[in-house]
């Protein structure tokens, strides 16, 4: 007979007993990770967050986008075909910023924080005939604040460059002033205003907070400020949106499903 030899599994196993036992020696618990946070830990460290399709509470019956005018508007099926790889932004949120782009008075338009430039060359897209400013760092993020920007990694965002964002506006036939930098210090020297619209998509509080300290007074009668990740546990947005309220009490904030916001001052839509 041969001699018994034992299995790749059991050896895998003992192994893994062997380091349970090592650190439990050393007053440490180790557990077993299940596949899924092994994923969403795997995913996270080459810049990337994995979600669920389905969230905790699922919207049922689904949304009936059937008869919504906007969704049947052939340039903005065009539009999302043409930016659905270069943006992180659902077909509800671009809805959003389609619609009340095209609602507010002359002036600038302005992303802050475009990623991959998909949701600025949306925007270009629905108001053709406005100025376009785009601002983005193109890097990682600078500081995260504890507590309030922890749904977000400081390697998530990486996978882009400014060229990208050019090229993606040359193909597309659009025309916009791309600037790199940390907002707003990189509009120093810009001409920003009047800024009629701005879609603010900066993840963090300290980012919010500062955007919105400075485009307060360069906004344009019938302006708005629609900003992303708004109650969506990203705390820090939530806050600085809290916080400027507070500072400003003209200013209104409606919160957008499924997770924008949309900021304006009163004293200029009454103008």
């Amino acid at each position: 007979m041969f001699p018994h030899r034992p299995t790749v599994g059991s050896e895998m196993a003992r192994l893994k007993e062997t380091i349970k036992r090592f650190f439990l020696n050393r007053g440490w618990q180790i557990d077993q990770l299940h596949p899924a946070r092994f994923s969403v830990t795997l995913a996270r460290k080459f810049g990337y967050a994995l979600y669920p399709i389905v969230p905790a509470f699922p919207v049922d019956p689904p949304i009936n986008g059937q008869d919504v005018t906007v969704l049947g508007n052939p340039e903005f099926q065009e539009s999302v075909r043409m930016v659905r790889n270069h943006t992180l932004l659902d077909v509800a949120r671009l809805a959003n910023l389609w619609n009340l782009a095209r609602q507010t008075g002359p002036g600038n338009i302005l992303e802050v924080g475009t990623f991959r430039g998909g949701g600025a060359l949306h925007l270009a897209n629905a108001c053709r005939d406005r100025p376009l400013l785009v601002f983005d760092t193109f890097e990682a993020f600078r500081h995260l604040t504890p507590g309030l920007d922890d749904l977000f990694d400081a390697a998530w965002f990486r996978d882009t460059t400014e060229e990208h964002v050019r090229h993606l506006f040359r193909s597309a036939g659009r025309e916009a002033k791309i600037v790199k930098g940390f907002f707003p210090e990189s509009a120093a020297g810009l001409e920003v205003g009047p800024v009629a619209f701005c879609h603010l998509d900066v993840d963090l509080y300290e980012a919010t907070r500062d955007s919105l300290a400075f485009l307060v007074d360069r906004l344009a009668p019938r302006s708005l400020i629609v900003i992303d990740d708004y109650q969506r546990t990203a705390h820090g947005v939530d806050l600085a949106v809290a916080e400027f309220l507070e500072k400003h009490p003209l200013f209104t904030c409606f919160p957008l499903f499924p997770s924008q916001a949309m900021l304006f001052s009163r004293t200029l839509w009454e103008r």
